[in-house]
């Protein structure tokens, strides 16, 4: 018989066991739809301080949701934006 090489172990050999489970989830329409769309919704006071946003603003913008809240929306444009924005605002029927 041949001698076959051995290895030693150490105490920095690192071992990794897993459990995968296939979870069959319907796909609808609507969710992809959903899943995919680049915006998401805020809510603000009239002196443009966010009250709320939804939670797609973390894959978005890279906010969670309770960094945003009370700061005013302002200062995430750019500012050559702000002054497009007022006119917008001033101009909308809300």
């Amino acid at each position: 018989m041949e001698n076959s090489p051995t290895v030693a172990a150490t105490s920095n050999d690192i071992i990794f066991t897993g459990i995968a489970k296939v979870i069959h989830k319907r796909i609808t329409e609507l969710s992809l739809y959903e899943a995919n769309k680049q915006e998401y919704i805020t809510r603000h006071l009239v002196d443009g301080r966010i009250v709320f946003s939804d939670h797609r603003i973390a894959l978005i913008a890279g906010y969670m949701s309770e960094e945003v809240s009370g700061v005013n929306a302002f200062r995430f444009m750019h500012k050559d934006d702000v002054m497009w924005a007022i006119t917008a605002l001033r101009q909308s029927n809300y």
